[in-house]
Formats: structure tokens, C-alpha cells, sequence
């Protein structure tokens, strides 16, 4: 189930990345995740958020955007970031 959760929320952070960012931010990520996961408990909730928040401290996920928007709710995906700039 946690492997679920995690690939779905990477899938969803890529798609909203893509598409800049007003929607690369934790809320609209979390939102797109209730619609597709629909968990029904607070448990099952924060289950979500216990994995969006790994996501961030296992290094696939950090906060912030660009340098005009540096910190939480904008995140990036760091190896994207790093392809781009090579």
C-alpha cells in the first residue's frame, strides 16, 4: 500500500511540475492524491501525509520552486532539475 501511495505521489508532483508553479505546491498535490487514493479515515490520511512528508527526507522531493519561490508549499523534483541543467 505505502509503495502505492509513494508512486502515485511522485507521479502526481511530476505531472503538477510540469506545469509550473501553481500547481508544483503540496496542496494541489494532496488534493489530486485524495481524488485518486480516496482514503476514507483520518488514518488513511495521514498515511498519505506520513509518505509525502518521506518523500521530502528521502531526497526525491525538496522544498521549493525557484529562487522567487524558495520554500513550502513549492517543491521540486531535484533529478529533473539536475537534467535540465546539464
Amino acid at each position: 500500500m505505502e509503495k502505492d501511495i509513494k508512486g502515485t505521489l511522485l507521479r502526481i508532483a511530476s505531472e503538477m511540475l510540469k506545469r509550473g508553479p501553481g500547481f508544483a505546491q503540496e496542496r494541489a498535490v494532496l488534493q489530486a492524491a485524495r481524488k485518486e487514493l480516496k482514503p476514507d479515515t483520518t488514518q488513511s490520511e495521514q498515511k498519505i501525509l506520513d509518505v509525502w512528508h518521506s518523500l521530502f527526507t528521502e531526497g526525491c522531493l525538496s522544498w521549493g520552486y525557484n529562487l522567487d519561490n524558495p520554500r513550502e508549499p513549492f517543491f521540486h523534483i531535484p533529478e529533473i532539475r539536475d537534467q535540465n541543467a546539464a
